[in-house]
């Protein structure tokens, strides 16, 4: 039996994907759910709220097992690789470890001037990595609490963070009013830049490929990018949608006009731009902006 989760407003709901069935709905938070996460052993979960609390939950009888207090909203609740230990992140400014068997706090991390609003562990669990809304991303040790390394450069809030596969590089990702839009790469060893990949808009979402050879970026201009991780080459750019409102400015709108009306006495119209495709067709019109290499396999056939 293979599970994914589902939380709306304070309402956790467990579902089996075998049997498509839902298991008990997990019900104790007071508002809305920001995070959840599964213990590797598949049979316990975590979930972390705005209503300051962590619970760690037993996924056969739906009941809570533990209980995690903060003074503030919970944005994030991850496992350790092992599941003995758990992170969680608050809008308090700090950073706790606890004891997953026991529901002791191990350390707090405490090095921020704003919100912490999330936190991972290292493949090998030996170190932590935190954002926050201050523009920093904080390197830290497991065993004793301490600053590995601040990552500083990005002007902006640091919206996501992620461990290469054998942990040896870090990627960080960047948004805000200062027009960072920057996604950048870290050695984790010794916490200095690599390189950075630019968006025209903020950075949301970072990853890295299974070998950590390409990292792949999302942002608020509707796009998801490929990289070269040891170029910075960019190697694909994902389709943006028409109709996403960062595409669009008067001159936009104005030149939309002129092709509705085109298209109404043109069966079939098409129009080149460097580097993208503009197809309108009926009778089922729609529009589609691309920038992918051989996009044509993917498009109907011509009528």
């Amino acid at each position: 039996m293979q599970y994914f989760l589902l939380f709306t407003s304070s309402t956790f709901l467990h579902w089996g994907f075998a049997l498509w069935i839902t298991n008990p709905s997990l019900q104790g938070h007071g508002i809305s759910i920001n995070n959840a996460d599964f213990l590797p052993d598949n049979w316990t979960i975590i979930t972390s709220s705005r209503d300051n609390t962590t619970l760690l939950w037993n996924t056969n009888t739906g009941q809570e097992i533990r209980h995690f207090n903060h003074t503030s909203n919970v944005n994030n609740a991850v496992f350790s690789p092992n599941g003995q230990k758990i992170l969680i992140c608050s809008g308090d400014n700090t950073t706790r470890l606890w004891s997953a068997d026991t529901g002791q706090e191990i350390l707090r991390f405490a090095g921020y001037s704003e919100n912490v609003t999330r936190g991972t562990f290292s493949p090998d669990g030996q170190r932590i990595l935190t954002r926050s809304r201050d523009g920093t991303a904080i390197l830290w040790d497991t065993d004793t609490g301490q600053e590995i390394h601040r990552l500083s450069g990005h002007s902006d809030s640091v919206r996501s963070v992620a461990f290469s596969p054998d942990g040896q590089s870090i990627l960080t990702g960047s948004g805000g009013y200062g027009g960072d839009n920057t996604a950048r790469l870290w050695d984790t060893n010794t916490g200095q830049a690599i390189r950075h990949f630019k968006h025209p808009s903020n950075v949301n979402s970072v990853a890295f490929s299974p070998d950590g050879q390409s990292v792949l970026t999302g942002s608020d201009d509707g796009s998801a990018r490929l990289w070269d991780a040891n170029t910075g080459e960019l190697l694909w750019t994902s389709p943006v949608p028409f109709w996403n409102p960062s595409t669009w400015n008067g001159v936009d709108i104005l030149v939309f006009l002129l092709l509705v009306f085109l298209f109404g006495f043109f069966p079939t119209t098409k129009l080149f731009d460097p580097g993208r495709q503009l197809y309108l067709r009926k009778p089922n019109p729609y529009i589609h902006l691309y920038d992918i290499p051989e996009v044509e396999k993917w498009l109907p056939p011509e009528e």
